[in-house]
């Protein structure tokens, strides 16, 4: 309808000029109209070819467009397709949406498996750097006191809901713990020199843990629990913040002191929620009561006791067992009582590297005793010795790497130079036992192959 009164408003239109002008003008008026017919007609000849062709080159696809703008965008009949004329396919654009990078924190429950806590390929390619510096950066939203145990820490809730645990800084870098090898308080670096260490050696076993900077009065207290909160006071004769917290051992007149009212500490990354963790004696514990010593201490024969019980008498434990006492050797670590596996996975769970704290407490010192699981069963897995005899060669000590892997932590230098010089002396050490192992008993009964 609207394209019938346009035709009929332009023949009106020319029907006007026409009766308006003179007899010389009407015949230019005529040869002008018959030129424009014939530039139409060219024109859509053009068009029709150019679409036959489908626009074979640049040049017949610009004019195309525009002869096609000129009508009105109409679209000729598609020409049918022969064996002498290509069609050309059409081009399909694929636009790939930004996706949102996932939070360090869903990302890390990804790592987690029956086998390891966290990936090989997190270590290399940025993302473990990259969840660590979110729990030494990520704000505070609440503080509560610390799980159950006998040594002060607290729990803090960071932002996205994560859930870690907050050792205070006790001792300076250069002190060394003297007495019994699981004397003194809870190392805070000594946490994070485990879980560095637990990686070089290939375990993987050990959660994320990471040095902080908090601010007590700032980033604590104002999100603190009451329960927390009521151990927090001033130091009278320092003005240092300082707060006791809620433990066996944890007292008012045993706190632990900010330097004015920043404190320097470890937080140790919580397990996901739905891996539930199962506590077991360990076999080798020792009895904690002077003048008594358990029964490994005193019977050379006690390994053939663990290997014929359960959980010991099949599967990967044993030789968790074997790896974690040449990993508690290298730091110094006595105080192994107990040990976690995950629920779920029943006996065959994997042994975890959790509480590393009374670890790298003397460097002076190498406590035998607590290699007693490979030098009583003469037992290692094949895996772990080859990783202990590469290390031993290494140009590169494992004590100079452990001190550069930890380079760029929040509170480095992790920690005294001597700990490093200890770490080198212990690996010769173990080598040199289960070597000794082999000479005895051959390398087919000491060496054992499980596949981990």
């Amino acid at each position: 309808m609207n394209s019938c009164m346009r035709i009929a408003s332009r023949i009106g239109l020319t029907c006007l000029i026409y009766w308006r002008m003179k007899c010389l003008q009407r015949v230019l008026f005529f040869c002008v109209c018959g030129f424009v017919v014939s530039l139409v007609l060219l024109l859509k000849r053009l068009h029709y070819e150019v679409e036959s062709a489908n626009a074979s080159n640049s040049y017949l696809w610009t004019l195309r467009r525009v002869v096609g703008m000129h009508f009105g965008n109409r679209e000729s009949p598609k020409p049918k397709a022969t064996h002498d004329v290509k069609t050309e396919k059409p081009r399909i654009t694929i636009i790939t949406l930004p996706q949102s990078t996932p939070s360090p924190w869903e990302e890390y429950k990804t790592w987690v498996e029956s086998t390891q806590l966290y990936t090989k390929e997190s270590l290399a390619d940025g993302t473990m750097r990259r969840l660590l510096n979110s729990m030494s950066t990520k704000p505070i939203v609440k503080a509560l006191v610390g799980y159950r145990g006998t040594q002060l820490k607290a729990t803090f809730i960071l932002r996205g809901e994560q859930k870690v645990v907050f050792k205070p800084m006790r001792y300076s870098r250069d002190t060394v713990i003297t007495g019994n090898p699981y004397s003194g308080y809870d190392r805070h670096n000594a946490e994070i020199a485990a879980f560095y260490l637990d990686g070089l050696l290939g375990f993987r076993r050990a959660p994320p843990v990471t040095g902080r900077i908090v601010d007590l009065t700032q980033d604590v207290l104002p999100v603190a629990e009451k329960k927390l909160s009521d151990t927090f006071f001033r130091d009278e004769n320092t003005g240092n913040v300082c707060f006791y917290g809620v433990c066996y051992y944890c007292k008012r007149s045993d706190p632990a002191c900010a330097k004015g009212h920043t404190m320097e500490g470890s937080v140790t990354l919580w397990l996901p929620a739905e891996r539930k963790l199962k506590t077991w004696p360990h076999p080798w514990r020792r009895t904690y009561v002077e003048g008594r010593k358990a029964r490994w201490e005193i019977n050379e024969n006690y390994c053939k006791a663990v290997v014929t019980g359960v959980p010991y008498n099949k599967g990967r434990r044993l030789l968790d067992v074997m790896d974690t006492a040449v990993f508690d050797y290298l730091i110094g670590n006595a105080d192994r009582h107990h040990y976690e596996t995950f629920e779920r996975d029943g006996n065959d769970g994997m042994l975890l590297h959790l509480d590393n704290a009374k670890s790298f407490g003397n460097p002076n010192h190498d406590e035998r005793s607590i290699l007693a699981p490979i030098y009583q069963c003469c037992l290692i897995r094949q895996q772990t010795w080859r990783r202990l005899v590469l290390w031993a060669r290494n140009p590169k000590s494992l004590g100079d790497r452990l001190r550069e892997a930890m380079s760029s932590d929040f509170v480095a230098p992790v920690l005294d130079d001597r700990h490093y010089d200890a770490i080198n002396r212990r690996l010769k050490k173990v080598v040199d036992t289960i070597r000794n192992c082999i000479s005895k008993r051959g390398e087919n009964n000491v060496l054992r192959n499980d596949g981990f």
